[in-house]
C-alpha cells in the first residue's frame, strides 16, 4: 500500500467489505504493507465514485469520509473515525529481504489482538518483494478464531475460474488454510475494474456476512459480486455435464479448429429485447437472474433464439470450448458466466428445474423457451459493460462495440 493509492476505489471496498465482516462483534488488524514512495504508475486516482451518491447503498459512512479525505495518505486512512473499535494498524515500512523475517514478526505481534486480519500489499501472495505478502507470511499471521483477508488484482493471462481455483489450491497446500472464500468485485470506474479479496479461515457468520456485502455491491448500478468457496469453485469438466436434451444433437454441431478457439472469440453475447419470457419484462428477467445469484440459487436463463443450427452450435461453444455467455440489454452488458448444461429441444420447454420455476413465473405462466442455459455460479458475474468494452465480428474484423444488423447472438472477445 502507498499513499498515492489512499482513498480510490480499492479503499471504498475494503473498508467496506471489513466493515461488514467485524460489524460489531470483531475487532480489525490491518497490516498495510507501506511503500513510502510513489512507484511513477497512475494508480490511485480511480476517486470518480466520490461524485457518484450510488455507493452509499454500499456503506454510506465509509464512502462518505473517504470523499472527504483531508489528503491521500495511509495516515489519513488509519485516522478515519469509522473504524470499528480497537481496529489496529501496522504501517511500519516494507523491510529489504533480510529484514524481512523480523519486520513480518514485528506485525505479527502488533496485530496480536485482532479477530480480522487483513493484509494489503500493492499486488497480493507472491515471492518476498516489497509489493507481495508470502504464503509464510500468511500462514504465520492465522490462529484459532481469526479470519485472515487478502487483496488480489487478478491477471489477464489465465482465465479467471483458472486462477481463483489456482489460488485456492495455493492458500490450503501452502499456508494450511482451514477454509477459503473469495469475493469476487467488479466495479464501474470508466471501464470495468476487477478486484478480489479472499477470506481464510472464516466461519458461517463471516461467510454469510461476505454474501450481504456482495449483495449490496450488486445493487449498485454498473456493477457486480460473487463469493467462491475452495470447495466448489472448479468448473466441472464438460464430461460431467449434461448438455443436450439429445446427445446426438451435439454430435451434429459444427466444431471449431484449436486455432479458431485460442486465437479469436471467447464468448457468446446475446442481445436481449425488452419483453422476456412468461410475460416478464426483460428488466424483470434480469433482476430475478439476480436475486438468485445473491440467494445462491440455481441459475437459468432463456436463450430467445429459434434458429436450430445456432442452438446446436452455442451447444458445443459453451460447453466444448468453454466459451463465456453475456447478456446484453438497454445499452450494456449485464452479466458474464460459464456454462453448466445447455438444454435444447424442438418445442419450447419450461425451465428444467422445479427449484428455479419460481423464479420464472409471472401470474401462474410458468416461463418456456426452446433454449435454457444454466450458469455456473462459480464463474457468474454481474457486471455494466459498455458495447465498446467488447469485440465483436464485424465486417470481417473484430472491432469493438456490436455491428449494425439485428443478430441476436453475437461471437465476441470479452474482457475475462
Amino acid at each position: 500500500m502507498r499513499d498515492q493509492y489512499a482513498g480510490d476505489i480499492s479503499d471504498l471496498l475494503k473498508l467496506a467489505l471489513l466493515r461488514q465482516l467485524a460489524r460489531d462483534d470483531r475487532t480489525i488488524g490491518v497490516g498495510w504493507y507501506y511503500n513510502a514512495g510513489h512507484d511513477g504508475r497512475n494508480d490511485g486516482r480511480h476517486r470518480e465514485y466520490c461524485d457518484e451518491p450510488k455507493w452509499a447503498s454500499l456503506d454510506e459512512a465509509a464512502w462518505s469520509a473517504l470523499k472527504n479525505l483531508p489528503e491521500q495518505s495511509v495516515a489519513a486512512l488509519e485516522r478515519l473515525s469509522i473504524w470499528p473499535a480497537k481496529t489496529r494498524f501496522h504501517r511500519v515500512p516494507v523491510a529489504r529481504a533480510g529484514d524481512r523475517r523480523g519486520w513480518a514478526e514485528n506485525m505479527r505481534k502488533i496485530l496480536q489482538g485482532s479477530d480480522l486480519v487483513f493484509l494489503d500489499p500493492d499486488n497480493g501472495v507472491g515471492p518476498a518483494t516489497e509489493r507481495n505478502t508470502t504464503v509464510a507470511e500468511v500462514a504465520a499471521m492465522r490462529r484459532a478464531g481469526r479470519a485472515v483477508v487478502l487483496i488480489k488484482f487478478p491477471g489477464r493471462q489465465q482465465k479467471h475460474s483458472e486462477q481463483v481455483e489456482d489460488y485456492h489450491k495455493l492458500l490450503h497446500e501452502g499456508a494450511g488454510t482451514r477454509s477459503v472464500v473469495t469475493v469476487r468485485t467488479s466495479v464501474w470506474l470508466n471501464q470495468p475494474r476487477v478486484r478480489w479479496f479472499t477470506i481464510i479461515d472464516a466461519d458461517g457468520a463471516l461467510i454469510a456476512r461476505a454474501e450481504e456485502f456482495a449483495r449490496l455491491l450488486n445493487g449498485v448500478e454498473r456493477c457486480g459480486a460473487d463469493v467462491v468457496s475452495g470447495q466448489c469453485d472448479a468448473v466441472p469438466p464438460p464430461s460431467s455435464a449434461l448438455p443436450l436434451t439429445s446427445r446426438s444433437e451435439l454430435d451434429r454441431a459444427p466444431k471449431l479448429t484449436g486455432q479458431e478457439v485460442a486465437g479469436s472469440a471467447n464468448a457468446y453475447v446475446l442481445r436481449l429485447g425488452d419483453s422476456g419470457p412468461a410475460g416478464l419484462s426483460q428488466e424483470e428477467a434480469l433482476s430475478r437472474l439476480f436475486r438468485a445469484a445473491a440467494d445462491g440459487s440455481a441459475l437459468w436463463f432463456a436463450v430467445g433464439v429459434g434458429n436450430p443450427g445456432q442452438l446446436r452450435m452455442l451447444a458445443s461453444r459453451l460447453i466444448d470450448h468453454r466459451w463465456w455467455l453475456c447478456a446484453s440489454w438497454n445499452g450494456s452488458v449485464r452479466f458474464v458466466g460459464r456454462a453448466a448444461r445447455v438444454i435444447v429441444a424442438d418445442d419450447p420447454q419450461p425451465v428444467p428445474s422445479d427449484g428455479a420455476q419460481k423464479a420464472w413465473t409471472k401470474d401462474g405462466q410458468v416461463a418456456r423457451s426452446r433454449c435454457w442455459v444454466e450458469l455456473d455460479p462459480g464463474s457468474f458475474l454481474q457486471v455494466g459493460w459498455a458495447r465498446t468494452d467488447i469485440m465483436t465480428w464485424q465486417g470481417g474484423a473484430w472491432r469493438p462495440g456490436f455491428p449494425k444488423n439485428q443478430t441476436a447472438l453475437l461471437r465476441a472477445i470479452v474482457p475475462v
